[in-house]
């Protein structure tokens, strides 16, 4: 077995201990500390374990010809639930020091519309290939906009 797939491996091991890492703490916000789903704090936990889920699927269906679908919809959910995570983080994070924006044009100009806009990029990535691309061989390359928007 040679170093990189050694690597590799490790990696999946550790992106599945993560999120059931991630799930057991979601499970415990939900049902020990009897929040809601919708608040701030579970909404980044469920991201979170959503965005491992899709990276896995990323990185185990990637640079297969036969699963470029699975490779991009890994991609795309990956590049998708980041972006909440981030966005819940940073909600949470002004929450906790009375800093959030109260009134409703200001969160949709800082978090609603940038949210919406990111999503119909990724989902339109296929054909316009801004964000990502997944080749003929399935490897997903990033495109213009990717390290803009991460």
């Amino acid at each position: 077995m040679s170093v990189i797939s050694t690597t590799v491996s490790l990696y999946r091991v550790l992106l599945m201990t993560a999120m059931i890492l991630l799930a057991v703490l979601l499970y415990n916000n939900l049902v020990l500390y009897r929040r809601k789903l919708s608040d701030r704090l579970s909404l980044m936990l469920l991201s979170a374990v959503v965005m491992c889920a899709f990276e896995l699927l990323w990185n185990c269906c990637g640079g297969h010809p036969n699963l470029r679908l699975l490779s991009y919809i890994g991609s795309c959910g990956y590049a998708i639930a980041f972006l909440l995570f981030g966005a819940t983080f940073n909600w949470f994070f002004l929450e906790q020091f009375d800093l959030a924006p109260r009134k409703k044009w200001l969160r949709a100009l800082f978090y609603e519309i940038p949210v919406l806009a990111f999503i119909m990029l990724c989902v339109m990535t296929p054909w316009t290939r801004l964000v990502f691309w997944v080749d003929r061989d399935g490897a997903v390359q990033e495109m213009v906009l990717f390290r803009a928007l991460f």
